[in-house]
């Protein structure tokens, strides 16, 4: 079964936080993936957090990444890389972007 996916953005001054939601029968909503991007547009390197679960797995965020991006990252160079990350096979499957259908930020 394919499933859908919704991304939720909270952008702030000098971060951004995000939440990918699968939604399955249309009105069941489970958290799959979460994270954060700190330190945006200082001089110390981005630092990138993810939890997420495994795409052919249980819905348990067991599976974790951080990464420290360069200095001076924009919100919009860290959202790219952000919603490249959600994304991916090893996330939401094999087809990747085609399965998100709704973006919102709060």
């Amino acid at each position: 079964m394919r499933h859908q996916y919704g991304l939720a953005v909270n952008c702030g001054s000098s971060s951004i936080k995000f939440q990918l939601y699968k939604i399955t029968d249309g009105s069941d909503f489970t958290v799959t993936a979460a994270g954060a991007a700190s330190n945006l547009g200082s001089a110390d390197g981005v630092e990138l957090k993810l939890k997420h679960s495994k795409a052919s797995g249980p819905d348990e965020l067991t599976e974790e990444k951080k990464e420290t991006l360069e200095k001076g990252l924009t919100h919009e160079e860290a959202f790219a890389k952000i919603l490249k990350l959600v994304t991916s096979d090893g996330v939401v499957g094999e087809g990747g972007k085609e399965h998100v259908k709704v973006i919102a930020h709060r």
